[in-house]
């Protein structure tokens, strides 16, 4: 639970156990608990497993470890930027600062900013921890120029 405190947990007991059933919904959260008999599987199991998958599968959203361009959709650099990356076919993920107070992703970059790269954007965040404010040094990088 410390490791994964968001992770689903199902019980499978036997109905004998339903003492531990209740101690389990209220000590550890368990989201389903099952009662022998589950057999057929196929009726009784996995119908209630694939439901809990699909609940996790549509909240979840994977971190992002590739490259991210933070900046202003108004500002013309940050066009240029992006659509230079989408010409070359190359994947990035867009971090517009008007979005800071809504999205914790946007937030987080820019706290761990220095000031002066906030006066110099848009910016250029490379999954190595590289930043370039300018589209030279990312068509070099990049290696298209």
């Amino acid at each position: 639970m410390k490791i994964y405190p968001n992770a689903c947990r199902v019980l499978l007991t036997a109905y004998a156990d339903t003492d531990a059933a209740i101690q389990a919904i209220n000590e550890i959260k368990l989201h389903h608990y099952l009662l022998k008999p589950w057999d057929p599987p196929e009726e009784n199991l996995y119908p209630v497993i694939n439901e809990l998958l699909n609940d996790w599968l549509a909240e979840y959203t994977p971190p992002y470890d590739g490259l991210r361009v933070l900046g202003s959709r108004w500002s013309p650099k940050s066009y240029d930027l992006r659509e230079f990356l989408a010409r070359n076919r190359i994947p990035y993920q867009w971090l517009d600062i008007e979005a800071s107070e809504t999205d914790g992703a946007v937030k987080r970059v820019l706290a761990k900013l220095e000031p002066e790269e906030r006066d110099h954007l848009p910016l250029v965040l490379f999954p190595d921890g590289g930043r370039s404010p300018s589209l030279r040094t990312l068509r070099l990088r990049s290696g298209s120029g």
